[in-house]
């Protein structure tokens, strides 16, 4: 739509037979097409304004100026997410922050960090659901509030206690007749060690819930998996659909005396599993797979 109009405002400026004129002005002159392109101008206009926040972000020094602009950042895309047609609109500029759909097209998930002075990060998050029945869209926006590492498999969180991660997949099950979406995403833990986290996004009665006691490993029932290993190296961690499998390497120490100790974790080049049956996703240890090695492209700010 944005070439159109550059095409069109060329077009006005050169010796173009009349004929050809008229079809591009007959092109965008019903109602609907021109409300279409003046979302398209708004939401282009938002974009812009975003990038050069990230950029400004980039650059502050303060934790508390970072704060303060990663406030203007989340108030901007509220606002953009407010524009019609803003669900299905690229944002491609935005290279920092992470952009991803549900396979059924009903839920967008944009999330990014915030790294602060000394060590850890702070998280942005902000959910776009789509309600086909009303016609309608809902924006939740997620606060990072980082939970204590005792119990936190076994917590559920809301939108205001949210712990913060950035997700790269997203894997639609069905739980007790209800639609609920699978979560995968990387936490940039401390200076040493990564945290990457399977997790249920549960939508109901116009609420979330993050984590359900759907997760069943050997010997318990978690309401999310975490997987802690050094900051140095990759953990594979991607739901497959042709294995219909969630797969992830197996860690271990790199040296027996440091088990326990994360930051000398990594893959020791076999696989664990996850498959999703009668409502939960059950653990599988050690499973004899070949798999394509797909990077996460996850944008982040270092």
């Amino acid at each position: 739509m944005k070439r159109a109009f550059v095409r069109l405002f060329n077009i006005v400026n050169m010796k173009i037979p009349a004929a050809y004129i008229l079809f591009f002005v007959v092109l965008f002159n019903t109602p609907a097409d021109l409300l279409f392109a003046k979302d398209t101008i708004r939401l282009n206009s938002y974009e812009e304004q975003l990038r050069q926040k990230f950029r400004t972000l980039v650059t502050v020094m303060t934790n508390e100026k970072r704060e303060e602009v990663n406030r203007e950042i989340t108030s901007l895309m509220v606002e953009a997410l407010e524009v019609p047609g803003s669900f299905s609109y690229p944002f491609d500029s935005l290279l920092y922050m992470g952009k991803i759909m549900s396979p059924d097209s009903l839920l967008r998930l944009y999330s990014w960090n915030i790294p602060l002075a000394g060590d850890g990060n702070l998280y942005s998050g902000i959910l776009q659901f789509r309600d086909t029945l009303n016609k309608s869209e809902r924006i939740y926006i997620l606060q990072h509030s980082p939970a204590p590492d005792e119990e936190f498999e076994f917590r559920e969180f809301g939108v205001n206690d949210w712990y913060g991660a950035l997700y790269y997949q997203i894997v639609p099950v069905e739980l007790e007749g209800k639609k609920a979406y699978t979560l995968i995403g990387l936490d940039h833990n401390d200076h040493y060690t990564n945290r990457k986290i399977i997790d249920l996004l549960i939508p109901d009665n116009g609420g979330l819930t993050f984590g359900a006691p759907v997760f069943r490993m050997s010997d318990s029932l978690k309401n999310r998996v975490v997987f802690n290993y050094s900051s140095r190296v990759v953990m594979h961690l991607r739901y497959h659909e042709d294995l219909e499998k969630i797969v992830c390497d197996h860690l271990s120490p790199h040296d027996p005396r440091y088990k326990g100790q994360y930051r000398y974790y990594g893959p020791d080049f076999s696989y664990d599993g996850f498959v999703f049956e009668d409502g939960e996703w059950v653990y599988l240890h050690d499973i004899d797979v070949m798999i394509r090695e797909i990077p996460e492209t996850l944008p982040e700010i270092e």
